[in-house]
């Protein structure tokens, strides 16, 4: 049994609910801005968890749901009162290091814990290196206020859903009860003003002046094919159908869905890249792409763009692979598009397509 009662303080009315557990009278004070609605609420419950810790069992599955859904004021209230365990009041960073340790993280690609790392310094050091129940919606906003000023809106985006993602782990695992960016807004991860097609006069001038064979079919796959970054080095040279006009592409980043493999059209340009490539290549060699790791691509990549005199764009290999979506779905359709590159037609819409130049001259020309 429980006992409802209106008491009065200084600074108003409040209530309190009394119980007895092991012939001890105990008290649950709540504040003066809860309701009597809220208070009657809170009333009805108490009396099942009090029954429950009498009889020595779980309250009953719709208690547990609310004692999910409550503040974290009132459940301060409850493990003050004796009605519930206290919780340790765990940090971000300790949610992270215990992320960070789960196979979940561990599974992933090397290159994505790094970014996902970077991104959570990012969020810890503009503020979020608090226990989880002090991010507030007042904090949350300073912390987003922080990363505006020292990142791009997409980093901000990504440093946010990072942290986030974390704290989702952890409310699954039941480490915290719930996640305090869940409903937060973290702003989009697109960022149009570092979209650059590299149209193929630019290529072709860049690939003049590629003086690696390496990355000169490198190249090629990534502006030619649409490859990933990591695609490119797990080609081998028999996952090329020379006669049927097909390349096997391995996408370890798709597997986890069930497309490891995709095939792709073998693109005249990409052919003519392929079969130069093949022709300097040793006889032993099994991989399309050798001689060079993925950083020193990119420095020989972007050296070659500066002695060709043109832009060193920015995100260098995903707007190759960009282009090359581009252009595939105004010369084919977005089905071939999604299918090719090796992504759904709404990843597509939101990283990879966007209007043209040529889209303008097109239509200014009535066509």
């Amino acid at each position: 049994m429980t006992s409802l009662q209106k008491i009065k303080r200084k600074n108003g009315a409040a209530w309190r609910i009394q119980y007895v557990i092991g012939g001890q009278r105990r008290t649950l004070y709540l504040g003066v801005h809860y309701t009597r609605a809220h208070a009657e609420e809170i009333d009805a419950y108490v009396r099942k968890i009090v029954d429950a810790l009498i009889v020595g069992v779980e309250p009953d599955a719709a208690t547990r749901a609310w004692l999910d859904r409550v503040s974290i004021d009132l459940r301060e209230r409850l493990e003050r009162a004796g009605l519930l365990e206290k919780r340790r009041n765990i940090s971000v960073p300790e949610v992270w290091r215990l992320y960070v340790a789960s196979p979940a993280f561990r599974e992933t690609k090397p290159s994505t814990q790094q970014n996902k790392a970077r991104f959570f310094h990012a969020f810890a050091r503009s503020g979020g290196a608090v226990a989880v129940r002090d991010l507030t919606r007042e904090n949350l906003d300073a912390i987003r206020a922080a990363l505006d000023a020292e990142l791009a809106e997409a980093t901000r985006a990504s440093a946010l859903k990072t942290a986030s993602a974390a704290l989702n782990w952890a409310v699954e695992r039941g480490i915290i009860d719930k996640n305090p960016l869940e409903k937060y807004p973290k702003g989009s991860l697109q960022n149009k003003t570092r979209e650059y097609f590299v149209d193929r006069e630019t290529a072709s001038k860049v690939l003049e002046n590629c003086r690696l064979p390496a990355a000169r079919v490198a190249f090629a796959l990534y502006r030619y094919g649409g490859l990933r970054r990591g695609e490119a080095f797990l080609l081998k040279w028999s996952d090329i159908a020379w006669e049927r006009g097909r390349v096997r592409v391995t996408s370890p980043k798709t597997e986890r869905v069930g497309k490891g493999t995709r095939e792709i059209p073998l693109f005249p340009a990409l052919r003519r890249e392929l079969e130069r490539a093949r022709r300097v290549a040793t006889s032993e060699a099994v991989f399309v792409v050798e001689g060079a790791s993925e950083s020193n691509i990119l420095k020989t990549l972007k050296a070659a763009a500066r002695r060709a005199g043109v832009v060193v764009w920015p995100r260098f290999i995903q707007n190759l692979r960009a282009s090359c979506a581009n252009e595939i779905i105004r010369d084919h359709n977005a089905e071939a598009e999604a299918a090719w590159i090796g992504h759904d037609p709404t990843t597509a819409r939101k990283h990879y397509l966007s209007v043209l130049d040529s889209d303008f001259e097109k239509a200014l020309r009535g066509e």
